[in-house]
This record gives structure tokens, C-alpha cells and sequence, in this order.
């Protein structure tokens, strides 16, 4: 029993330490062209041991366009971090206590395949189409209303087609390709997924909800109230009709594309503006006229949230407040979804 407990804890630590790299390369990689530097140090990292990932850290920053001095300094800080927390186990493996102090982006892997999921800080915002006329919004969004969220995770991405066949051994997508995001599943398919990523895991992974989704979409506590996730100027964030379905079915940029095509929002989120629709966990419903602590939405209903828009609507409907719904039995091609986690 002690020594499952140990090795448990020290695979607890080993997730933390991987987090603390991977967040001290986001704040000191200051070129925007490093995207595949960090993925092959995140497979490092998951799979290799901290003194090997650091050695080739030093390789990854440098290429991705740091000074000597940078590259030191971020190494350093990475270090300093990382022997934190290896004190918590050696005091006893208080985790519970670390993990509340490291609050931060970790990388977990499912039979090959790695995904990110983002350290989001709760806080107040005005969930809804804040300030917009009639003209610039649809009537559901107009009862705006403050939202009280606590802290969550949530994925970088959409789910892609290469981890919902890690997790289900099968890809539904009419569009196909590893790093794109999975699609025409249902809100049903969504829960059968989350249940099998749940068992292979050990974790208490979710669809976000409503409001949980919109925050995010904002930015979070790091907001700038742009229209569109992470910009007022769509076509820098999302993947919408100009880029995909105007184009006809013969032109090979029909469809959906790869994940992270585009920039990301004010807190490293990714495609929460266009691309595929994402499903939320609540029951569509009309907005309440009070504020609300971490809402789940309505009891039951009829059809389920939808946000984001798509590659093929209008820009329109990838604007961070826009609202939309389906049964939860529709499959659509241009439908996924993203997945959350509470601390």
C-alpha cells in the first residue's frame, strides 16, 4: 500500500513538474514561431526525466529566438521552481497544498497522444452582448448579467481527432486528420467520450458550461472586451466562412481546419472563435435577470448550447457572446468540442 501510494504521489509531482516547465517556456519564449519546439518539448517531458527535458530546453529556446542570457535565466527559473516542489515530497508529499500554490497550465498524455489544458483564474464579468444595440446582437444575448466563476481548466483546443481516437479507437469526423477537430458527434457522443477519458485518466473531466465557455471565450480575468475571441478583427482568431465554405467543396480549405491556425485570445485559448462549433453541458434557456455563482444553466430543456461558430457561418457567429443550440442527438460537420477540468 505505501509503496502505491509513493508511486502515485510521485507520478502527482511528476504532472506538477511538467507544468512548471511548460509555463516557464510559455513566459520566456518570446518569439511566436516556436509552436513546434514546444511540442516536441512537451512529449520530452511527459515521457523523458526533468534533467534530460532541461538540457534540450536550452536547445528549443534558443531556436526559439532567445538571448544567451534569456535562455540562462529561463533554465534557472524553471529549476528553482521545480526543486520547490520537490521539497513537498520530501516533507511529506503534501500535494494537496502544492497544487493549490501551482495553479498553472499541465500537459497529460492518453496512449500517445498530449493535450494542454490552461490554468483559467476565476473572477467577475458581464456575461452577455455588453452595450450592443439591436443591430449588434440577437435578443437572447441582450439580458446581460455579472457571472461569479471559480478557478477551472480548460483544453488549448478543441478535442482533435487524434485524441478521440486515443480515448475511443474510432474517428466520426467527415473532415479527417490528426490534428484537426473532431466533428460530427453529438452532445450524447461528447459524454460517452468524456466518460471513457475520465476512466482512462482518473480525473473528472467535462463540457464547460455556458458561462464557464464565455468567460474563456473573453479572455478571462486578462479581458480586453474584444467582439471575437482574442481580437476585434475576426479573420486574425477564426476560421469562418472567407476561409472555408465560401470557397466551394472542390477548393482543399473546405472544411474545418487544424487546430491553432490562427492566433490565440488573451489566455492562450485557441479557435474558441470559429472553426467548429463547441458543445456546452447546459440546457438552452433565456438568460435570468440577476447574477449568478458558477450557473449550470437551466434543469432541462430541449436542445443543448452550442458557442463559437463555425467554418461555415458568418463571422457573425463567432462572436464571444453569440448563442446558438442543437438537440443533443444532432451530429453536425462542423461541431465539436472542448473539454474542462476543476482544480
Amino acid at each position: 500500500m505505501f509503496i502505491k501510494m509513493h508511486i502515485n504521489m510521485l507520478s502527482r509531482v511528476r504532472e506538477l513538474l511538467v507544468a512548471v516547465l511548460l509555463i516557464c517556456l510559455h513566459l520566456t519564449a518570446a518569439s511566436q514561431d516556436y509552436d513546434e519546439y514546444l511540442q516536441k518539448a512537451r512529449i520530452m517531458l511527459v515521457e523523458g526525466d526533468c534533467d534530460l527535458a532541461e538540457k534540450n530546453y536550452q536547445v528549443y529556446m534558443k531556436l526559439a529566438g532567445l538571448s544567451d542570457a534569456e535562455v540562462e535565466k529561463g533554465i534557472q527559473d524553471c529549476i528553482a521552481k521545480r526543486d520547490s516542489l520537490l521539497l513537498l515530497l520530501e516533507k511529506g508529499g503534501e500535494i494537496e497544498d502544492g497544487e493549490k500554490q501551482m495553479f498553472s497550465d499541465f500537459v497529460i498524455t492518453v496512449n500517445g497522444v498530449s493535450f494542454v489544458m490552461k490554468a483559467i483564474e476565476g473572477g467577475e464579468f458581464m456575461m452577455g452582448c455588453v452595450g450592443c444595440s439591436e443591430d449588434e446582437s440577437d435578443r437572447d444575448e441582450r439580458n446581460v448579467h455579472a457571472v461569479t466563476l471559480d478557478d477551472y481548466y480548460m483544453g488549448e483546443t478543441e478535442v482533435t481527432q487524434a485524441l478521440w481516437y486515443a480515448v475511443m479507437g474510432k474517428n466520426p469526423s467527415h473532415f479527417k486528420g490528426e490534428q484537426l477537430p473532431v466533428e460530427s458527434i453529438s452532445w450524447n457522443d461528447c459524454q460517452d467520450f468524456i466518460r471513457q477519458l475520465n476512466q482512462l485518466t482518473g480525473k473528472n473531466f467535462r463540457l464547460p458550461t455556458e458561462a464557464e465557455w464565455e468567460y474563456a471565450a473573453r479572455g478571462g480575468n486578462k479581458s480586453r472586451n474584444y467582439s471575437f475571441s482574442g481580437s476585434n478583427a475576426a479573420s486574425s482568431v477564426a476560421i469562418y466562412d472567407v476561409d472555408s465554405f465560401n470557397k466551394g467543396r472542390r477548393d482543399p480549405d473546405y472544411g474545418s481546419h487544424r487546430v491553432k491556425s490562427k492566433k490565440s485570445n488573451e489566455i492562450g485559448l485557441f479557435d474558441m472563435s470559429g472553426n467548429v462549433w463547441e458543445w456546452c453541458s447546459d440546457w438552452y434557456d433565456n438568460y435570468p435577470t440577476f447574477s449568478q455563482t458558477n450557473p449550470t444553466g437551466a434543469s432541462r430543456g430541449m436542445s443543448k448550447v452550442i458557442r463559437g461558430g463555425s467554418w461555415k457561418y458568418d463571422k457573425w457567429y463567432s462572436r464571444v457572446s453569440y448563442r446558438y443550440k442543437y438537440l443533443p442527438i444532432v451530429k453536425k460537420s462542423d461541431c465539436g468540442l472542448r473539454i474542462v477540468l476543476s482544480p
